[in-house]
């Protein structure tokens, strides 16, 4: 295995949530972190959308992913996938919203562990997490 990995917690509006973080062995002299958003976790990261993942990785940048609202790991009673954020939408509830404090807690907590330089940091989306990148770059 060419990369370390690491599970990491975090607090969301008081919900407690996980992240993975992948950081490569060999590191290059200014790593940056991409943030590879994808239906979930191991789609990010093992799946068909982890193509950009690897070739940050394989660079010697380390590389962030997470369920989104209503997929993986986080499947609630508004559903699975799209039909789950529409459902949620139709609640009065912002999946995006959660998404961009979970992504400002995840870069906050990583600086702070001077895992990343806060000037080198990039969002890669596949699909559904390529609607929730440009809804991130929008609200930055």
């Amino acid at each position: 295995m060419t990369y370390s990995e690491e599970t990491i917690t975090f607090t969301v509006n008081n919900t407690r949530r996980q992240a993975v973080l992948r950081s490569p062995r060999k590191r290059c002299l200014r790593p940056a972190l991409l943030i590879s958003l994808a239906s979930d976790c191991k789609a990010a990261l093992d799946g068909g959308c982890a193509v950009v993942a690897d070739i940050f990785l394989a660079a010697g940048h380390n590389v962030l992913a997470f369920d989104l609202p209503n997929h993986g790991k986080r499947i609630d009673d508004h559903g699975e996938g799209l039909l789950g954020w529409a459902n949620a939408a139709q609640a009065g509830i912002d999946v995006f919203e959660d998404t961009r404090n979970a992504v400002h807690v995840l870069i906050d907590l990583l600086i702070d562990r001077k895992v990343v330089d806060e000037k080198l940091i990039v969002l890669d989306g596949t699909s559904r997490g390529g609607i929730i990148a440009l809804h991130l770059l929008a609200a930055d």
